[in-house]
């Protein structure tokens, strides 16, 4: 069964308001809050969230939250978890080195 929408007059739309709804809900949560991810609106509720955390777990709960956010009908997670999606270590993890 298709899913169609009628524009919302309140303007869950809107794509600026979508993604200012999507960073307040990431904000306000204690686990993202820290994190540097980007969320941009590409219209008609669909979200694209960008970034790289440390942990799988913070990718998956970036979904699940932003999924919550009025108006978000279909999330796109295109955030990479360092060490197993990139060559990257988290920054936690780097260990200094000592030269001779």
């Amino acid at each position: 069964m298709s899913r169609l929408r009628r524009p919302d007059p309140d303007g869950e739309d809107d794509p600026e308001d979508l993604t200012a709804r999507a960073l307040d809900a990431i904000a306000a949560d204690p686990a993202l809050a820290d994190l540097e991810l980007g969320i941009r609106g590409l219209g008609h509720g669909l979200l694209e969230l960008t970034g790289t955390v440390a942990d799988p777990a913070d990718r998956d709960r970036a979904t699940e939250v932003v999924q919550q956010v009025p108006g978000a009908d279909v999330v796109v997670n295109r955030i990479l978890v360092a060490g197993i999606d990139t060559n990257d270590q988290p920054a936690a993890s780097i260990s200094s080195r000592q030269t001779p």
